[in-house]
């Protein structure tokens, strides 16, 4: 069998995928290589240069069965696409410096139970349990 087309098989077939990045400008090329995984349930990309800004707005098609992301570098603005993953249920920022606050793109996740955010603004932590709004409409 063709080593690189099993290669191809096996990184389709990926439930969990962690890396680290040298800069951000590897961000468009991780992006692509990403939407060929199939089935991600949890990601983790680490930006290892803290001067760069993680370019991961390119991602063409979201992560339809994603339940976890964790992103380590700058982001300065949380990608548009992220809104879109409702299997979402935990997401760690760490060190974004995010300019926009993340609840704009964030709120709208309907499975979402947990956030966490370090170093993002101002350096705050803040947990979503939207659980508590779903409670509220039982009768």
């Amino acid at each position: 069998m063709n080593p690189e087309k099993t290669l191809k098989v096996v990184l389709k077939e990926l439930r969990k995928l962690g890396i680290c990045l040298a800069n951000g400008s590897n961000g468009k090329d991780l992006c692509s290589s990403i939407a060929n995984i199939k089935y991600h349930k949890s990601l983790f990309i680490e930006l290892i240069n803290r001067e760069d800004i993680l370019d991961i707005e390119s991602m063409a098609s979201p992560l339809k069965y994603l339940e976890r992301l964790y992103l380590a570098g700058n982001l300065k603005n949380l990608p548009d696409w992220i809104s879109s993953i409702e299997s979402l249920v935990r997401m760690i920022l760490t060190r974004s410096n995010l300019i926009d606050d993340p609840m704009r793109v964030v709120h709208v996740l309907p499975n979402l139970l947990g956030a966490s955010t370090c170093g993002c603004i101002q350096r705050t932590q803040v947990w979503i349990m939207p659980a508590v709004k779903a409670a509220s409409n039982w009768k």
